[in-house]
């Protein structure tokens, strides 16, 4: 596209619409991959042996995150409990 008043050449990827497009491939992707993990997730709670399996073969920094994440878990049931 040529911009008469600069007449300099802007790519058409630059629009508003498909600037929206992108965004909204964005936000596809980001929902698919949440399914999947809800999916692995909800797997793991009903298999205990498998989930502890899995849990053993983790980082030790993403453990951590998992111990946190389960404290706010208890704490937020404490709180509307």
């Amino acid at each position: 596209m040529v911009n008469a008043r600069d007449q300099t050449v802007k790519k058409l990827t630059a629009s508003n619409l498909c600037a929206l497009w992108e965004q909204d491939d964005e936000a596809a992707e980001i929902e698919f991959y949440y399914d999947e993990v809800e999916k692995v997730c909800l797997h793991l709670a009903e298999n205990p042996v498998e989930a502890k399996q899995v849990m053993n073969q983790l980082p030790v920094s993403v453990k951590r995150l998992l111990d946190q994440f389960k404290d706010v878990v208890a704490q937020h049931k404490d709180d509307v409990g």
